[in-house]
């Protein structure tokens, strides 16, 4: 497979960089001493977006350190279905508000520990989450817990069928979740559904 390593060292110099758009760009992987953890060192990066790269959900594990991201855009993953799991420990990323995964197949919710989401440490300003076209059942609105922010949830195209248990699902009730095209559903369009947790 061609495609070329993740250097951090190339980005740096630019200790003003806000957003770095990086998808569609065949990155395979990063260097060991110069990964996505390294963009920390840039205190003003808002915006990482790595879409369709060929980077696996470990690549989780790197950019958990970027402390000052509110807007995080991985998906596309090209290597098909995926369980590898995540991080046990995602020390930054306290700040952020956007979070896209999207496209892994991912069934396990380990990947969600290592961002914080199915832990009780939640993600305090998390405002909108993008989980489609994974493997994901009913069980993971259990999982994600603390989201007192949460206004958008996409798990559309996963594998949620109508036993959807939400106790202990702490968010507001005027959000809304999007499970547009899961068939397992006994509605097969339940677009936007509002969330109530009372």
């Amino acid at each position: 497979m061609y495609g070329w390593n993740f250097n951090a060292s190339l980005f740096l110099p630019f200790k003003s960089l806000q957003v770095l758009i990086l998808s569609q760009n065949y990155i395979t992987g990063w260097t060991k001493i110069e990964g996505f953890d390294k963009l920390s060192h840039l205190t003003n990066l808002k915006v990482l977006d790595l879409q369709h790269n060929y980077l696996h959900p470990s690549v989780l594990s790197s950019v958990c350190w970027i402390s000052s991201l509110e807007v995080l855009r991985l998906g596309g993953f090209t290597g098909g279905p995926t369980t590898g799991k995540g991080s046990a420990k995602c020390p930054g990323l306290s700040n952020l508000r956007v979070l896209l995964l999207e496209g892994y197949g991912i069934n396990d919710i380990s990947v969600l520990s290592a961002l914080g989401l199915a832990t009780h440490i939640g993600r305090k300003n998390l405002e909108k989450l993008y989980l489609s076209e994974n493997s994901f059942n009913s069980n993971i609105f259990s999982s994600l817990k603390d989201l007192p922010s949460l206004t958008h949830l996409d798990l559309s195209y996963n594998e949620i069928d109508e036993n959807i248990e939400m106790s202990g699902l702490l968010i507001s009730p005027f959000n809304h979740i999007l499970l547009h095209y899961d068939f397992n559903c006994t509605t097969e369009h339940l677009n936007y559904l509002p969330i109530s947790n009372t």
